[in-house]
């Protein structure tokens, strides 16, 4: 009877999942085609007009700097990174690879919807040529800082408060929702008054990732308190990993090459932000060069690859295909209530159980401080010794996986090895020794 029961759930919980597989994928669909037919035509215009009216308003002038410059800040690559150390150390590491793993998803999408459809930034009109400084030459649909700011702080609202430790507090599932679209809102007013993005690409940005956090948990069904889920896919063979992200960058890489800026539109680009007062595409650092940012942004999802190694070294080498030692040292023990959740989570073999991540406050904060020091130590060699160069291979080699890389196989490895060396006390380094 029991069997029948399962069977009878499982085989509701995968009609719910093909419903909801063909529900999100009529989202994407229509969100694409209600952005180039209804949001576009109607919502540039008024962003348009409005900037136009603007750009000799003092206010605005003064202030435009400031706003791009708050907008790289609360994207930029250090928060993305400074969030990772905090999620590292005060959590578990299967949360830190879903946040990553959700942020790489977005952008790569992000990269193919840019170099589809080629959207112009607000500035760039003819009506505005609104002076700006720093200058922003990539693609403007969907909204690059909305995109991921939405689905950044969707995919932490799951991980600590609808799966993490405030899931005991219902209070506070309203409050961070609301928490959640104020800030999302706050990202939107700031690209608004800064004349980097058009109403309909703010719009976009914003559905498009609450869609793309909706197919990472509802759809693909990470449960992020369960570290089972991670374990069975870390034993499936390379191939299939290398398959999953060699395939898309494929046809990311296609799409680069067919869509290709023209050399005429090149030259109607430099008129334009010439007009505004800045360098051309050719004296603008690659990274920033419209479809060559797409592309960059795109091939982010290469840095799987790193994670995934990381975690295969881990699994075979430090605890030699042990289950039971690496599901405990890593993640929160199942036995337990979800909510015990700390730096790597408890570990417990047979009767024998050691708290060591449970550190004192001073003990924590020295291991966060390590950790920020290692990871944005390498941050700034590479920002002050950069690879200057117009090779687009070399300088995302350089210049963008070079640098992550170190950062992921620190925080997915070494970081792990040398804590633990520093933390475990004997008696439990030669119970995990077997």
């Amino acid at each position: 009877m029991k069997t029948l029961k399962r069977k009878i759930q499982n085989n509701s919980n995968k009609n719910n999942k093909k419903l909801y597989t063909i529900v999100i994928l009529i989202y994407f669909i229509i969100l694409l085609i209600l952005e180039i037919t209804i949001l576009k035509p109607y919502l540039s215009e008024i962003s348009i007009d409005y900037s136009a009216r603007e750009k000799f308003n003092q206010f605005y002038t003064t202030i435009n700097e400031n706003l791009i410059l708050l907008s790289y800040i609360l994207c930029s690559k250090w928060i993305f990174i400074f969030i990772c150390i905090l999620i590292f150390n005060f959590s578990t590491i299967y949360k830190l690879f879903i946040f990553i793993e959700n942020i790489f998803v977005a952008s790569y999408i992000i990269s193919l919807i840019q170099l589809l459809i080629q959207d112009e930034l607000v500035y760039y009109n003819e009506k505005v040529n609104f002076p700006m400084k720093p200058c922003v030459t990539f693609f403007g649909t969907p909204s690059v800082f909305t995109t991921i700011s939405t689905i950044g702080i969707f995919t932490l609202r799951h991980l600590y408060v609808l799966d993490g430790f405030l899931s005991k507090y219902k209070r506070f599932y309203l409050v961070s929702f609301i928490g959640c679209i104020l800030y999302i809102l706050l990202i939107c007013v700031i690209n608004l008054l800064s004349f980097l993005n058009r109403l309909d690409q703010i719009i976009f940005g914003i559905f498009l990732g609450f869609g793309i956090y909706f197919f990472m948990f509802y759809i693909l069904d990470i449960q992020s308190e369960k570290g089972r889920q991670l374990l069975n896919f870390i034993k499936k063979k390379f191939l299939l990993h290398f398959i999953l992200s060699f395939f898309p960058l494929v046809l990311l890489v296609m799409t680069y090459i067919v869509f290709k800026f023209s050399e005429k539109n090149i030259i109607e680009l430099n008129n334009k932000i010439n007009k505004c007062g800045c360098p051309d595409l050719n004296n603008t650092e690659i990274y920033f060069q419209e479809g060559k940012f797409s592309l960059i942004l795109g091939c982010f999802l290469l840095l799987n690859y790193v994670i995934l190694i990381s975690l295969k070294l881990e699994y075979n080498f430090i605890f030699p295909r042990k289950d039971n030692d690496w599901m405990h040292y890593n993640f929160n023990n199942d036995a337990k209530s979800i909510l015990e959740e700390s730096f790597y989570s408890d570990i417990s073999i047979g009767e024998k159980e050691t708290r060591w991540n449970k550190t004192s406050v001073i003990n924590s904060l020295v291991r966060f401080f390590i950790s920020c020091l290692f990871c944005f130590g390498i941050f700034f060699f590479f920002q002050i010794y950069p690879l200057d160069t117009d090779n687009i291979t070399f300088y995302m080699l350089y210049n963008s996986f070079l640098p992550f890389s170190i950062i992921f196989i620190f925080l997915f490895f070494i970081g792990k090895c040398l804590f633990r060396s520093l933390n475990l006390s004997n008696e439990c380094v030669i119970i995990l020794s077997g």
